[in-house]
């Protein structure tokens, strides 16, 4: 099972380091913005197993534009292009408890199994 993360940032999203440790398996993909900055940008790159998102890749990033929640969208579009099975979105400034990926499984294969 893919599971991708998402979130949006214009700060260092320090807190990926917490959900990295709770599964290094998880994608993460993190929508910048024109307020991003750069030490947030450098961040995400060297975190293993994300991806920066919002850069222009995709044409409706002109269309959501800049400094709204809807950013995320961006890296919503990336997470379903990689695959991803299940999608988690969160905001940069949410600490993840313990297992926090284990109920997301544990949901999904009650689902499907």
């Amino acid at each position: 099972m893919k599971v991708g993360l998402i979130t949006t940032t214009i700060n260092v999203p320090t807190v990926l380091s917490l959900y990295r440790k709770l599964d290094p398996d998880v994608r993460f993909f993190v929508a910048v913005d024109k307020n991003t900055s750069t030490y947030g940008i450098e961040f995400c790159k060297v975190l293993d197993n994300c991806e920066v998102v919002g850069e222009t890749k995709y044409e409706c990033d002109k269309l959501i534009g800049w400094c709204t929640i809807a950013r995320r969208n961006v890296a919503l579009l990336a997470a379903l292009e990689w695959g991803a099975d299940v999608i988690v979105s969160i905001d940069d400034d949410n600490i993840p408890i313990s297992g926090y990926f284990s109920h997301f499984y544990a949901v999904f294969w009650e689902q499907h199994g």
